[in-house]
């Protein structure tokens, strides 16, 4: 049966969560940073990281990425939540560096596949959709992509734009750097202008 699209409902955020009772740790729509800074192993463990996220997805008013400290909302167990917001408020400050100031553009975020279904398109879908509305409104895309997924944006058009991105985690208790690429799909007029001269 082929894949396709359909628009997210409130329902789908508790079936999505639910997947941590059925496929094994890891196997979720978890990705990096949060991979990094909330290690899972067992059932238990991976359901209470997704339901995390899962539920500030659905609360109104409150910012899901960044963790700050909320009445009724305890830190989870096991989660570096200094890690996490670091890597996060790092890729937002950057972004007015290197995005057109002022202008409409759509940002792409968080394209998860559960790893046991990459490989069957469901990632080309997500971004298609979202080079397709760019286009459709003659507008700019921006994302930032791990390192390892920058041949699949490009084959969708983005073009990486400057050097690589890299985090130093060490002060952080993780004795790694992050890595991501800044990206854009710029349209043909667009190409050589502001944005464009600083694509590679």
């Amino acid at each position: 049966m082929p894949l396709k699209l359909q628009e997210m409902e409130l329902g789908d955020f508790d079936t999505m969560t639910d997947h941590a009772n059925i496929y094994p740790p890891g196997d979720d729509l978890v990705s990096p940073p949060t991979t990094i800074c909330w290690l899972v192993t067992t059932q238990p463990e991976a359901r209470n990281r997704l339901e995390f996220h899962m539920t500030k997805q659905k609360e109104q008013g409150i910012h899901w990425e960044t963790h700050n400290a909320v009445e009724g909302w305890p830190w989870p167990k096991g989660m570096n939540v200094e890690l996490h917001n670091f890597i996060f408020t790092s890729r937002d400050a950057g972004r007015e560096r290197w995005q057109e100031k002022g202008k409409p553009c759509w940002i792409l975020m968080h394209l998860v596949t559960r790893a046991s279904q990459r490989g069957k398109g469901a990632a080309s879908l997500l971004i298609q959709w979202g080079v397709d509305r760019a286009r459709k409104d003659g507008v700019l895309a921006y994302l930032e992509a791990g390192a390892l997924a920058i041949p699949l944006y490009a084959k969708h058009g983005f073009r990486q734009v400057g050097d690589l991105v890299r985090m130093d985690l060490r002060g952080y208790g993780v004795n790694a750097d992050f890595v991501a690429a800044r990206m854009g799909l710029f349209p043909g007029v667009l190409v050589e202008g502001q944005a464009g001269e600083e694509a590679k």
